[in-house]
């Protein structure tokens, strides 16, 4: 059907007019739009990740510390996470457990732990997890990994592993006299606060000269010298100790314990310090499974202290040492002779009886150690009072040497002279007591 016109169909052609102008903003605030919305997720994200995140650093952080046995400042803050709250628990409780676990293990152990765990060791660690299955350290016994990470190391090799060997041990032994009284006349609270006094004392001179504290038995708190890893020049360190632990435990006893109110309750309490020390062959290792072990020094040295503490007691002295050491003085310590012992034999390993005494017995002399003999004073005065007081003992070595060549009458003059100056020394009469025994004895 056609129009007025005539025209059936219309095509229309539009041809669209494009806003470039428009179409560009348009654009630039879509790219606007969509970076800040990157931004805004990244921000969101980076708070969240820290939220996140921090807390496992903050633990990783913290297993380095433990690993490094690091204890003593060891904190967490806690977490606003659960999961991680939770975990923190957890590691806190294992924390609290290993601070309990390393008040009982032995010292030799500790200092081992401790001193091992540096860098390189780190680095042996990781490259022995690196290492293939088969070639891993843990797949051997304990000493072969030990020796893997410290080649250089002997004593590391054995530390933690079942072994014995014979080596030379000095062996420093303090004896609380006096510690019965005190447990039958004061409350154990009482006791325990003394005894953590004087351990104080000892576990602190111990520690700086490198020396191992053993058990307290029998009123004896023992102190090893080369007895879980060499240590050399030992000998001389027994004898160093000996000196400073005199020291600090006679300022302990004058400044503090003296002040205690168990002895301002009971003035007749008392607790004296005697010290001896010996060096000998033992017997050393750790003994026990591979499960459960125990460290310990086996031979005749613990008798042997024993026979040492009883001439301290009765003769009164602070320290006593035997002729092994004695070898050792080098000049740097006053020192007299005292008396002979009895000395069970170094390879007599059980304890003997009297059956055995004659067999396995031997005299050796015991000495007395005295004052360190100081010769770094410059001012005269300084120098005179060190020379009187290392020839305070000249006379008495004298008579000791008119004695070992059986001139006891030579002796017994001597100590006579000596004891007039010196009317109590409780060594220089028992001396001159076995003078005039050996002269009752010569004139039958």
């Amino acid at each position: 059907m056609c129009n007025e016109e005539g025209i059936d169909w219309i095509f229309v052609y539009d041809v669209p007019q494009w806003n470039y102008m428009g179409y560009t903003t348009h654009l630039i605030a879509s790219g606007n739009g969509s970076i800040g919305l990157l931004i805004t997720m990244f921000i969101l994200a980076f708070i969240f990740s820290s939220i996140v995140v921090k807390p496992f650093k903050t633990l990783i952080a913290s297993f380095e510390l433990v690993s490094n046995m690091q204890l003593d400042n060891f904190q967490l803050s806690p977490s606003l996470i659960s999961e991680v709250k939770s975990l923190q628990v957890h590691f806190i409780g294992m924390v609290e457990r290993i601070r309990l676990y390393r008040k009982f293990i032995p010292s030799h152990l500790l200092s081992k732990l401790d001193n091992n765990n540096s860098e390189d060791d780190v680095e042996n660690v990781e490259t022995s997890l690196q290492e293939k299955p088969q070639d891993s350290p843990f797949s051997n016994s304990h000493s072969s990994s030990l020796s893997r990470k410290h080649p250089k190391q002997q004593p590391s090799d054995n530390v933690f592993s079942l072994y014995l060997e014979n080596k030379k041990v000095t062996v420093v032994a303090v004896f609380l006299d006096g510690v019965n009284n005190l447990f039958n006349n004061a409350n154990p609270k009482e006791c325990l606060s003394i005894l953590t006094d004087v351990f104080d004392v000892i576990n602190y001179v111990a520690k700086i000269s490198n020396g191992q504290v053993g058990k307290f038995e029998n009123e004896t708190v023992t102190i090893l010298f080369n007895a879980s890893g060499d240590q050399h020049k030992h000998e001389m360190k027994g004898l160093q100790c000996c000196h400073s632990l005199l020291k600090k435990l006679i300022t302990l006893q004058e400044n503090k314990l003296s002040q205690h109110i168990v002895y301002e309750n009971n003035p007749t309490l008392n607790l004296d310090f005697h010290i001896v020390a010996t060096t000998q062959e033992c017997m050393c290792g750790n003994v026990g499974t591979k499960e459960i072990m125990n460290f310990g020094v086996f031979g005749s040295v613990q008798y042997n202290i024993q026979g040492m503490i009883e001439t301290t007691k009765e003769l009164d002295i602070p320290i006593v040492i035997s002729h092994e050491l004695f070898q050792k003085i080098d000049n740097k310590f006053q020192v007299r002779f005292v008396d002979f012992k009895n000395f069970v034999l170094d390879d007599y390993y059980s304890y003997p009886n009297i059956a055995d005494k004659s067999q396995i017995h031997t005299p050796r002399k015991v000495y007395e150690l005295g004052e360190s003999i100081n010769n770094e004073a410059d001012e005269w005065m300084y120098e005179l009072n060190a020379k009187e007081k290392n020839e305070q003992w000249n006379i008495y070595n004298e008579a000791s040497q008119e004695y070992f060549n059986e001139n006891f009458n030579n002796a017994a003059t001597l100590l006579s002279t000596y004891l007039q100056n010196n009317a109590s020394d409780k060594v220089a009469i028992h001396l001159k007591k076995n003078c005039e025994k050996r002269m009752t004895i010569a004139d039958l």
